[in-house]
C-alpha cells in the first residue's frame, strides 16, 4: 500500500478526532446553549423577524421574482 494512501487517511481520522474533541469542548464550556437567539440578534424594529426590508434596485421590498440572464 502506498505511503499516499496511508497519509490520506491519518488526515481523515484526524480532523474526525479533532473535530469530535471540539464539538465537546464547544459543548461542555455552554456555547450550545440557547442557539435560537443568537439568530435573532440581528433584527431590530426596523427589520422585524418574518419581514423582508432590502431588495433589488427597481423592485419592492418581499417580492420574489427571477433574474434574467
Amino acid at each position: 500500500m502506498s505511503y499516499t494512501y496511508l497519509f490520506i487517511a491519518g488526515a481523515i481520522a484526524a480532523a474526525s478526532v479533532f473535530a469530535i474533541l471540539a464539538f465537546y469542548w464547544a459543548a461542555k464550556h455552554g456555547h450550545l446553549q440557547n442557539v435560537e437567539s443568537g439568530a435573532k440578534i440581528i433584527f431590530d424594529d426596523g427589520e422585524p423577524i418574518g419581514q423582508a426590508t432590502d431588495a433589488f434596485p427597481g423592485h419592492q421590498p418581499g417580492t420574489l421574482t427571477k433574474l434574467r440572464r
